[in-house]
């Protein structure tokens, strides 16, 4: 099931054809997809789903999908495999994995409230946070909590203490 993004249709009314009385009424597509956003509007399209609709503990949604960009697939494959295997460390996600979970009203994950994101940062940007950069973007796109939120990584390390990795609550 793809990831639901809303797309504005626009009604164009050309001033000339006003004073001319008739109406043109062109239909455009427009994407409100912020520029600053971690995740590109298609992510469900190069992204890999490594958790299907299921209920969350994250306090923003009821229920949640989880995905994780290409760089941090092979990660999380790397993981699984290490995690069956009786592993007790793993390694961390590269610089620049992006993991997205999209947060849902229903059951069915078919009302989508928003997204919540984080992003792997250099070693050592900001350790506080084991170097990730959280971030919340609305529905159609529009980030509206960004950057270094204490909320959210407060939260993840006292959620996830016995996570393989920390602050990641999100298991294979």
């Amino acid at each position: 099931m793809p990831i639901p993004t809303r797309v504005e249709t626009r009604r164009l009314v050309a001033p000339a054809a006003i004073a001319a009385a008739s109406v043109l009424v062109v239909v455009a597509c427009a994407s409100d997809w912020d520029s600053q956003t971690f995740f590109p509007d298609t992510f469900a399209d190069t992204y890999t789903r490594v958790a299907t609709c299921r209920p969350s503990t994250h306090p923003k949604a009821a229920y949640v999908e989880t995905w994780l960009s290409p760089n941090g697939a092979e990660r999380w494959a790397e993981w699984k495999a290490a995690i069956a295997a009786g592993a007790t460390t793993v390694e961390p996600f590269a610089e620049g994995t992006v993991l997205v979970k999209a947060q849902y009203f229903d059951s069915d994950c078919d009302d989508l409230d928003n997204y919540t994101a984080m992003k792997k940062l250099a070693v050592g940007a900001l350790p506080e946070s084991d170097d990730w950069h959280w971030q919340v973007v609305g529905a159609e796109g529009a980030t509206t909590e960004c950057c270094e939120n204490k909320n959210c990584w407060n939260c993840h390390a006292s959620l996830c203490p016995d996570s393989l990795y920390p602050f990641v609550c999100t298991q294979p």
